[in-house]
């Protein structure tokens, strides 16, 4: 079983590294958005903040749609901010052999994509605030690094972080 954790600040490319893990080596995708609750979603698209009630219960849905899928995948990526490191801690503490991956990005070129996307629910200001947020990782992680366009780059990256297991 193996079973990754795709975390960073939006507009890092989570999803899209999430996606070639997926089409290049046979993982198993479960973006972590698709189980916002209404009321987080509700505080994005009204810019009001996300209280860390909201997120335990969504959390909490994140973790067990995990245990799911590891029971019927053997190979398992998720793609989600992780803006606090309690909630990745409470991830390892469930499921231990999770390795997680922060994908990074020039701060210019996250937001040029956040710009660039259509029917998105954060917006720029948004995310903004959200990177003030986010917990400096203390669990352990590797780092890919998503400043150049194109999949070759990541999947020379993630080949070798691979190879690594």
């Amino acid at each position: 079983m193996e079973i990754y954790v795709l975390f960073g600040l939006p507009g890092a490319g989570k999803t899209f590294v999430g996606k070639i893990l997926q089409e290049y080596f046979d993982f198993y995708l479960y973006d972590g958005d698709i189980s916002l609750p209404d009321n987080m979603k509700g505080a994005i698209q009204t810019k009001a903040v996300i209280t860390n009630a909201m997120r335990d219960i969504f959390f909490k849905k994140v973790i067990t749609r995990a245990h799911r899928l590891k029971q019927k995948q053997q190979k398992l990526v998720i793609s989600q901010t992780f803006i606090k490191e309690k909630y990745r801690e409470a991830f390892l503490r469930e499921i231990p052999e999770t390795r997680f991956i922060l994908v990074q990005t020039k701060k210019t070129i996250r937001e040029k994509r956040i710009m660039q996307r259509k029917d998105y629910l954060l917006d720029l200001e948004y995310t903004r605030k959200m990177s003030l947020n986010f917990d400096t990782p203390q669990i352990d992680y590797e780092i890919i690094s998503n400043d150049i366009d194109g999949e070759a780059n990541i999947k020379q990256q993630l080949q070798l972080l691979l190879n690594k297991r």
